[in-house]
């Protein structure tokens, strides 16, 4: 049974289109949301865990998570004319009277597909426990571990493809599944370039072989839990049993992003962090139900550089760069 969560229905919470949920146009086919620092739970909560959610228009989740995160003065928020303000020239963007720095003009060519939230705020000063929050809902404390917004949707809602985890993260590890078990936590992809080493046969290994040790585990286990009784191993025994699945399945081939067309992988950036997109579209096509993609805190918070003349130089950063092709995708 589905552990109830509230919902954004019962608050009487409306998106930008005066509807319940969020739906200002899928982000991609499936629903994609991309959270720049933002706090997700609640969100999840209006769409696709909201009463009803089988239904939902979002049905899959890509969160990208910008670690540390860049300052919203030279990012989204620029004030123009006041004190406040950044040192970025604002771009007018195709969301009539938004404007945003002039480093991102592809994200401001495609504002109109998104919802851009400047109200957040917070009195946490530390990333960590900041991050932690942002994920689960919750400030961290020392007695137990909150689940992160990815497991708490993969427990809520059914599995899309029995052949492939229901929740993925790539670059940076995510938040666990804390309290709810083993079974909801992510599949970590660390590396885009070589995603499959860890699921695929080592030298000198051939499917039989690699079948009666799989016979062996099993029983091993099988007479373990019976004796310990313990739901930690009976959640393990569930996960390898996902990972054996996993390794003779065509679905693994979602992880593949050498089998895109040539224009994507260039288009979503040739570098780890674009490759991780692409990937997470993949993923969420071949039915993963959430994606969570990370990038490292030290290729987001840097500013761009300035030269003599104290003017900014723009360059557009790798992560608005890499978002060229996923909006487009959705429109």
């Amino acid at each position: 049974m589905r552990k109830h969560l509230p919902t954004g229905r019962e608050h009487g919470g409306q998106d930008c289109d005066g509807v319940c949920g969020v739906s200002r146009r899928n982000f991609i086919r499936t629903g994609v949301f991309s959270f720049m620092g933002l706090s997700v739970l609640d969100l999840m909560r209006a769409t696709v865990l909201a009463d009803g959610a089988d239904n939902a228009k979002c049905d899959a989740v890509i969160l990208v998570w910008l670690a540390g995160g860049p300052s919203h003065i030279d990012t989204f928020d620029p004030k123009p004319g006041q004190a406040t303000g950044g040192p970025f020239k604002p771009l007018n963007t195709s969301a009539d009277g938004i404007q945003i720095s002039e480093h991102l003009p592809v994200i401001g060519r495609n504002m109109k597909h998104a919802s851009l939230i400047r109200s957040l705020t917070s009195k946490e000063g530390s990333h960590e426990r900041a991050t932690y929050e942002m994920h689960t809902g919750y400030k961290p404390l020392g007695t137990i571990k909150h689940p992160s917004v990815g497991s708490v949707v993969v427990q809520q809602k059914t599995r899309r493809n029995e052949e492939i985890p229901s929740f993925i993260s790539i670059g940076n590890r995510a938040y666990g599944a804390g309290f709810l078990g083993t079974q909801f936590a992510p599949f970590y992809v660390g590396d885009p370039n070589n995603p499959l080493r860890n699921i695929a046969l080592t030298q000198g290994v051939d499917q039989s072989r690699f079948m009666r040790r799989v016979g062996l585990l099993e029983y091993v286990d099988a007479s373990f839990s019976a004796e310990m009784r313990d739901e930690v191993v009976a959640d393990y025994g569930s996960y390898y049993r996902d990972a054996v699945r996993m390794m003779a399945s065509k679905s693994r081939e979602a992880f593949d992003i050498s089998k895109e067309d040539k224009i994507y992988q260039i288009g979503y950036g040739e570098n780890n962090f674009g490759k991780s997109l692409l990937m997470a579209r993949r993923l969420i096509e071949a039915g993963v139900r959430f994606v969570e993609v990370t990038l490292g805190a030290g290729t987001t918070t840097t500013r761009p550089s300035r030269p003599s003349s104290g003017t900014p130089t723009p360059s557009t950063p790798p992560w608005a760069r890499s978002s060229r092709t996923l909006t487009p995708a959705a429109c």
